[in-house]
């Protein structure tokens, strides 16, 4: 299998990350439980399986641990690399590449896609979302995160990371195109990550300005239109 470029620095993406948001606060999990909070604030099921597409180094899994005990929780990544270490921090969580993903169809109550898709080829956006909507059982909800562009504390931290030097962010509207373009409803969408590391205490306020454009992420739920 060829490798991808997070293969290359699996071993040093957290180092690496930790550097890169240094002035915001170098405590990195603040942003992977962030994720795991904004689906336990908005789902409106009682997830059995969850899985996260493109979960890397496993970073968030123990979160979706975290806030979803009674669920069983599935990662999925190209990168063979990530998910060796992702094995190694998560033991006795079931992680999953490219060549069992087709065994997965119609399974999962929720799917988180984080940070994923400003990596991808804009050719290859929507054929992606379609598979991981393929995934997704049809009264399932998927949630996706993603960098906000009008951020410019995002943009400044997305220039000077040596794993996005080839990442192109999207605009929350953008993203909503190409989720209906793959087949799926909106359900509802927010700004987050408004507060760095530093006055994480403000966190609980942050669902009653999720309309200010100024957050530094986005997030947006949806569901399949079968449903």
């Amino acid at each position: 299998m060829t490798k991808t470029e997070f293969d290359y620095i699996a071993e040093q993406y957290e180092d690496m990350l930790r550097q890169n948001i240094g002035i915001y606060g170098r405590d990195t999990t603040y942003y992977a439980e962030h994720k795991a909070i904004i689906i336990s604030q908005n789902t409106s099921i009682n997830p059995i399986r969850i899985l996260e597409f493109g979960c890397g180094t496993g970073r968030n899994i123990r979160f979706l641990q975290k806030y979803f005990p009674e669920a069983s929780i599935v990662g999925y990544d190209v990168s063979l690399e990530s998910l060796a270490i992702a094995k190694r921090t998560n033991p006795g969580v079931q992680f999953v590449s490219n060549d069992k993903l087709e065994e997965y169809a119609n399974t999962f109550d929720i799917i988180l896609i984080a940070n994923v898709f400003h990596h991808i080829p804009a050719q290859k956006q929507i054929s992606t979302m379609q598979i991981a909507k393929s995934l997704l059982r049809p009264d399932g909800e998927m949630f996706i995160v993603e960098h906000n562009p009008y951020n410019f504390m995002t943009v400044h931290a997305v220039d000077t990371c040596v794993f996005d030097e080839n990442a192109v962010l999207i605009a929350l509207n953008a993203m909503k195109d190409l989720i209906r373009a793959a087949g799926l409803e909106i359900l509802n969408q927010g700004y987050t990550l408004f507060f760095p590391t530093s006055i994480r205490f403000l966190q609980p306020v942050e669902r009653y300005l999720a309309w200010l454009p100024f957050g530094a992420q986005y997030f947006i739920r949806a569901q399949r239109k079968d449903s």
